[in-house]
């Protein structure tokens, strides 16, 4: 899990793989359905479970609090880049 949460950091073509094939992604670091789908809520704009006194489903299913944060960080970045490429 750790290590595809460092990779979406530093790799811009991951990340959007992410959001192209998240179970595909998953399958390729060898993750379980669950923490497939834990993967998948990075892309989740809503920041209601980070206002929670709830850990994020990420950080449940193995990744380090810190290196979840800072992947999410990057990775929703890249969302809204997509979304201003998609509009030009």
């Amino acid at each position: 899990m750790n290590k595809v949460i460092f990779d979406l950091r530093h790799h811009a073509a991951l990340r959007r793989r992410l959001f192209e094939d998240t179970k595909s992604l998953g399958a390729e670091y060898g993750l379980t359905d669950t923490e497939t789908d834990a993967l998948g809520l990075l892309k989740d704009e809503s920041i209601d479970i980070l206002r929670s006194l709830k850990s994020h489903p990420l950080v449940d299913a193995g990744a380090h609090p810190l290196g979840m944060l800072m992947a999410l960080v990057v990775v929703q970045a890249e969302q809204r880049r997509m979304r201003r490429e998609a509009l030009q």
